[in-house]
């Protein structure tokens, strides 16, 4: 899977791919022992490098794994420094992750009307809240993360206003739902209940492809780097 690189416009700044023409700029920044007075390297002392630079920056661009840009100022078409994302893990992507565990967190309520009585018991009762607490904690900040992304700026505090005093509301109400079918049904009815219809709530989540308003999101990465000019 390949990652194309962005090219981004601001006022004053055009963040692009990097291209054949940059070894030389590249390589007179990377050699500059002031520029890189806080840069995890030594500056670099063979040209060769900037060429090895533009190789790595095709690769991880093919292999899907990060990109970098080269910043360039708007004025001039200088080239004043580039920044990158990279080590970015597809497999770890947010909406196959926000899917995978909004279906794994409505698979543990179902045990527990289930559960047998003694030891075995105790078990599943530990070994479903454990997935439960598991499946939602990683589902729980997957799940703001898109919202936020789906969501215009312009109505960020409404909805997150709307979904905190929702989210209480209903939290209070299916607690007294559950309690007047817990005395009509029984315990093991009112969770058999509860079960299926955790279950059925997989059903809402976005299995499909959204347009985010504010822009897709960004691609996680576990390192940035930004390398300015002097």
């Amino acid at each position: 899977m390949t990652l194309p690189t962005p090219e981004l416009h601001t006022d004053r700044l055009r963040l692009r791919p990097f291209c054949d023409d940059d070894a030389a700029p590249l390589y007179a920044l990377h050699s500059d022992p002031h520029v890189l007075r806080y840069w995890d390297s030594p500056p670099w002392t063979d040209p060769a490098r900037a060429q090895r630079f533009l190789a790595t920056c095709r690769r991880i661009e093919e292999e899907g794994t990060g990109a970098r840009v080269a910043v360039e100022r708007v004025s001039d078409g200088a080239f004043i420094g580039w920044c990158g994302l990279i080590d970015w893990n597809p497999d770890f992507r947010q909406r196959r992750t926000l899917l995978v565990s909004g279906v794994a967190r409505t698979l543990w309520t179902i045990l527990l009307p289930l559960t047998p009585s003694g030891a075995i018991g105790v078990f599943v009762i530990v070994a479903a809240d454990f997935g439960l607490l598991f499946s939602a904690g990683i589902f729980n900040p997957s799940f703001t993360t898109y919202r936020m992304a789906a969501t215009p700026d312009a109505f960020m505090s409404r909805v997150g206003t709307s979904w905190s005093v929702g989210a209480k509301t209903c939290q209070a109400a299916f607690v007294i739902a559950g309690g007047l079918i817990a005395a009509a049904a029984g315990v093991r009815g009112a969770l058999l209940i509860a079960g299926l219809l955790c279950m059925a709530s997989a059903l809402l989540l976005p299995w499909r492809e959204a347009r985010f308003s504010t822009g897709p999101s960004s691609p996680s990465s576990r390192h940035c780097s930004c390398q300015p000019h002097r």
